[in-house]
């Protein structure tokens, strides 16, 4: 039987389809879910990765009640031996728009001498990385034989390509397809670079809420 490790996007995840669906990300049970995905594999090594970046520099009292809530399922996760969990920091950076056609009310916002919008927004530039380099040593070290890959980011399109040509593994694309309130939709780039896809819309989510 197939051997089969799951990889997980974890912020990805959490803004494409658990905040889309109103789902707080520490009631969401991750490992049901992983377990449901590999029922038909063997166990392998490190079976279940989860990638997602952390706050640094804050204590736990200064955090947003979304980011508290991340550390409360990272801690679940590394707790259970099956787990690896795999962090970036994430780095602040100032961001700003400029208000032109762009921008809806734009002639009402130039009205109220509005010209542009500054703003700071926490980002993590490494995960995709992380990802990719896990996915190609574990296929080296023939650590699994399948790979579902739990991720919309296209840039993992080479390493998908890569695993599968050079080590002859499978790539498993798990997609979601999700229409309110934001639109989530099964990344094209991704499901034609792998093996075999399941998508997977808010009803198959909601399974997997804990009660």
């Amino acid at each position: 039987m197939r051997r089969a490790c799951v990889f997980v996007d974890g912020s990805n995840f959490y803004h494409r389809v658990l905040k889309n669906l109103g789902i707080q990300e520490s009631n969401f049970d991750f490992n049901a879910f992983a377990q449901f995905l590999v029922s038909s594999y063997a166990p392998s090594e490190n079976q279940f990765r989860h990638y997602s970046g952390v706050i640094a520099g804050v204590s736990f009292h200064e955090m947003s009640d979304s980011a508290k809530d991340h550390q409360k399922t990272i801690r679940s996760l590394m707790s259970l031996d099956c787990w690896s969990v795999i962090t970036a920091k994430l780095r602040t950076r100032k961001e700003h728009i400029v208000i032109d056609d762009r921008v809806d009310n734009h002639v009402r916002l130039k009205e109220l001498g509005v010209a542009k919008i500054c703003f700071s927004r926490e980002r993590e530039k490494t995960i995709d990385m992380k990802i990719g380099l896990d996915m190609m040593l574990g296929a080296l070290d023939n650590l699994y034989d399948v790979a579902i890959l739990i991720s919309s980011d296209s840039d993992l399109v080479p390493v998908c390509e890569l695993v599968k040509s050079r080590f002859w593994k499978r790539v498993e694309y798990v997609g979601f397809h999700i229409i309110a309130p934001d639109t989530t939709v099964p990344t094209k780039a991704l499901m034609y670079a792998t093996d075999s896809q399941r998508i997977f819309g808010p009803d198959d989510i909601k399974r997997f809420v804990r009660r």
